[in-house]
């Protein structure tokens, strides 16, 4: 997976794409990190008479970095993994996509709330640049007029 290889350079700086100020006025929503999280090693019971080695998971998506965010899938998928892996190993589809919807529910949930929140931030930014637009047009326009009557 290359989401796997790209989640494991926490040393690429990906805002140094984007001015700032090109950001302040225009966000970029839709850029997305790719973020890993690995769950704890369990032990698998069903195999236990042949590999008495451990699994663990791995969950890769995109999104944006909130540590808090990371420790909550990462609870999520330690709770999770022995049930994962036994739905894996028996082939049941539909306990799978059971057991990994809140985990995606709540990055999807994470994501939507920081695209308001991103959204947000410009719009005040634009709303307050109008503003002071405003008031120096309307200093202006009260100066010339000062002159204008003299």
């Amino acid at each position: 997976m290359d989401l796997i290889y790209y989640s494991h350079f926490s040393h690429i700086d990906f805002d140094h794409f984007r001015p700032s100020s090109v950001d302040m006025f225009y966000p970029a929503v839709e850029d997305l990190l790719p973020l890993c999280v690995e769950s704890e090693p369990v032990f698998n019971q069903r195999l236990a008479q042949f590999d008495d080695r451990k699994s663990s998971l791995t969950l890769v998506w995109r999104g944006v970095r909130d540590s808090e965010l990371i420790k909550e899938v990462q609870e999520m998928l330690d709770d999770n993994a022995p049930l994962l892996i036994d739905s894996f190993e028996s082939g049941q589809e539909g306990d799978v996509e059971w057991l990994l919807s809140p985990i995606i529910a709540k990055c999807s949930e994470s994501l939507s709330k920081s695209k308001r929140r991103k959204l947000m931030k410009a719009a005040r930014l634009r709303l307050v640049m109008l503003v002071t637009l405003a008031y120096l047009i309307a200093a202006l326009v009260a100066f010339v007029m000062f002159f204008l009557k003299r």
